[in-house]
């Protein structure tokens, strides 16, 4: 039951952050797009154990619903808001483990001009995680988590961004699912 007041919790806080972001016009004239990004990452654990069980390098897939401020084209710089919700699976042999995370992040620019511009960045997000370790018999169930990221990217012109993350992720059944992530996504405006 916790797991689930967990995953509903974390709905309500992405879609509250996506109402409170409006369209429209920006600071110094610039205007206000949304865009959505789909996500393919590559997510990479870090403690042995989870390596062992359930491979060292995992495929993910996810969602983030953006805005930005465009002045000349470009995003003004500035701090930004953004829900998102992925989907991380590790499997070696029989073993598979499933991670949802659903949560909030901002980021910060650090470069405003070019077709390069770079950021960091920090989240949280509540996760929906289910593990199953065949070989040391252990089947979790869906079970939830808390945790946070920290990150750096760089957008690739207004369309495209590549962006490098580590991962902090409560224990589940003494597994340490924190890890680093690499993800590329695709901006698509509306």
């Amino acid at each position: 039951m916790t797991g689930k007041r967990s995953l509903r919790a974390s709905i309500a806080l992405f879609c509250a952050v996506f109402l409170m972001i409006t369209p429209g016009e920006g600071a110094e004239g610039g205007k206000k797009l949304f865009f959505l990004s789909p996500v393919i990452t590559g997510y990479f654990p870090t403690d042995s154990s989870v390596e062992s069980a359930f491979g060292s390098s995992w495929w993910g897939i996810g969602v983030s619903l953006n805005m930005e401020t465009l002045t000349g084209g470009v995003e003004a710089a500035g701090l930004r808001l953004a829900p998102y919700f992925g989907l991380y699976h590790g499997e070696k042999h029989d073993n598979d483990a499933w991670i949802i995370p659903i949560g909030i992040q901002g980021r910060w620019g650090l470069s405003e001009h070019g077709s390069l511009r770079s950021y960091a960045g920090i989240g949280v997000a509540g996760y929906a995680i289910k593990l199953d370790d065949r070989s040391a018999g252990i089947d979790t169930g869906w079970k939830s988590a808390f945790g946070g990221r920290v990150m750096l990217g760089v957008d690739i012109t207004r369309w495209f961004n590549v962006e490098a993350a580590y991962n902090i992720v409560s224990d589940v059944k003494d597994y340490d699912l924190s890890g680093f992530s690499l993800q590329g996504k695709l901006k698509i405006y509306f």
